[in-house]
């Protein structure tokens, strides 16, 4: 698992905007890839380990 992080005022910067489209479609391009956001990945854990 991969977690990524991006808070607004970091990436939301216009010059930085373009390095997160190219990782989502790299990211997107390989096979057996979720993109989760935290709450999909606490209530995956909580139905399966709680």
């Amino acid at each position: 698992m991969m977690s990524a992080s991006f808070y607004i005022r970091i990436i939301g910067m216009p010059g930085r905007f373009p390095a997160l489209e190219i990782f989502l479609k790299y990211v997107k391009s390989k096979q057996n890839i979720q993109i989760a956001t935290r709450e999909e990945i606490a209530r995956f854990y909580l139905e399966k380990f709680a």
